[in-house]
Order: C-alpha cells, then sequence, then structure tokens
C-alpha cells in the first residue's frame, strides 16, 4: 500500500515515472532497453538535487527485484494500447499533494528546487520538434489538475482512443494533455519559465554542449537514449 505523507500534513514532492516492458505493448522505443538500474539513477539523481522531503513512485508492469533504491512499485490498473498507458501517473491515488512527471530516461544534472516549486495548477515543456505546441516529457500538476485528467480517461476512454491517435491509430496521453490544459496555447512552458534549465538532448543540448553550464535536466525521447551516450560530463550525472 501506498503511504502518502501529504495525507498526514507532511509537505511531500511526489515524482512519478513508469517501468514497463514495451513487447507488450508494441512500443519499439520501450523494448529492451529501461530495468531497475534506471530507476534507481534517476531516484539518486534527484536525490542529489532536490533540497526538500519526495517520494519517487514508480508504475510498473510486475514486481521489479534490481530497483534497490527506496522507490514506491505501483502496479498499473490497466496497459492499454500502446503508451497510452502512462497517463496513469495521473492517477489520483498516487498522491494528494503536487507531483512532478517524468521519463526514465532523463538526467537531473544541478538543483532543480526552483523549477519544483512551480505552483500552478499544471506545467508542461515546449514541443522542441512541434514548434508553438506542449509536451509532456516533463510536467508539474497539482490534484485538482490530476482529478480532471482521471475522470477524463476514467468516464470518456474511448473518446480518448477515438480522438487523440498519432501514427495513424496509436492513442496519445501527449495529444490529451494538450487538448485538455493548452487550448490556445495558454498551458504554462517550464523552461521558459524556468530558462536555460530544461533542455531536450536530441534537439538542443547535443547541438550545443555549452548548455551544460546552466542546465538542471536533460530529457530524452527516441534515439539516442543515455545508455548510448558517449558525453563523459553528462553521464557523471547520470549515476
Amino acid at each position: 500500500m501506498l503511504l502518502d505523507l501529504n495525507f498526514l500534513g507532511i509537505d511531500v514532492l511526489t515524482f512519478v515515472t513508469a517501468l514497463f516492458d514495451g513487447k507488450k505493448l508494441g512500443i519499439p522505443h520501450s523494448t529492451g532497453i529501461y530495468d531497475g538500474t534506471w530507476v534507481d539513477k534517476l531516484y539518486r539523481g534527484i536525490e542529489r538535487n532536490y533540497s526538500g522531503d519526495f517520494d519517487l513512485v514508480c508504475l510498473v508492469d510486475k514486481e521489479y527485484d534490481d530497483i534497490k533504491e527506496p522507490v514506491s512499485q505501483v502496479p498499473f490498473l490497466d496497459m492499454g494500447r500502446g503508451w497510452i498507458c502512462i497517463i496513469e501517473k495521473f492517477r489520483p491515488d498516487l498522491t494528494r499533494g503536487k507531483r512532478f512527471t517524468l521519463g526514465l530516461d532523463t538526467i537531473i544534472m544541478s538543483n532543480i528546487d526552483d523549477i519544483c516549486s512551480f505552483g500552478g495548477p499544471m506545467g508542461m515543456i515546449s514541443d522542441t520538434m512541434d514548434t508553438g505546441r506542449v509536451c509532456n516529457g516533463i510536467t508539474i500538476a497539482d490534484s485538482k489538475s490530476c482529478d480532471y485528467v482521471w475522470n477524463i480517461w476514467t468516464n470518456r476512454r474511448e473518446w480518448v482512443y477515438n480522438t487523440f491517435t498519432m501514427f495513424g491509430d496509436v492513442p496519445s496521453e501527449m495529444l490529451l494533455l494538450r487538448d485538455l490544459f493548452d487550448q490556445g496555447g495558454h498551458c504554462p512552458r517550464l523552461d521558459k519559465i524556468y530558462p536555460n534549465k530544461i533542455f531536450s538532448y536530441k534537439m538542443q543540448f547535443r547541438h550545443n554542449p555549452d548548455l551544460l553550464e546552466t542546465t538542471s535536466i536533460v530529457y530524452f525521447h527516441g534515439d539516442p537514449k543515455p545508455h548510448q551516450l558517449e558525453n563523459i560530463k553528462l553521464l557523471e550525472h547520470w549515476v
């Protein structure tokens, strides 16, 4: 059972990620890559660079014995179709406090206290591959926003499956979140509020290694992944 210290009046920031076998869902970029060591590296990256109390919750498709850090492993309720399963990062039962969602392919490089202080109902990041739009590589959401997402997902699931698709017929939680929170481009963008702190490796960081001086978070999407890098200075933070 997940113990949420926010219920006890203890101010704890909950980070939420996910680990699952992509073969089960037909997701090539999540197949044969991730294991519990990635979860441990993420936990240690947060621990080194966040000064507040925190929990790391990892949604899982099974129990992972190779997760050694004090991470809460929470089973998915429904793996669904494709990567839409990670909409469960917004499940209300994970925490009643503020949550910070991120992928396992994220490297925390320096202090993130300022980013974690974001107090709006929902913050996302700019989509570096779709100018003017947001993406959910990193989000910070309050409990009301999570309730809203979960209510839509629970009660209008077929509408989500039929409306928010990519690559033909693959349901996308990112497109759903855009529709719910970024109508008119009004969703706060964490990378703009905290400039020079959050970067895509693929589209920004690898083309400008000088960003190492200011970066707090590097997130990955597509190829390459952290284990494929030769950037020693970056990998020093992925341990």
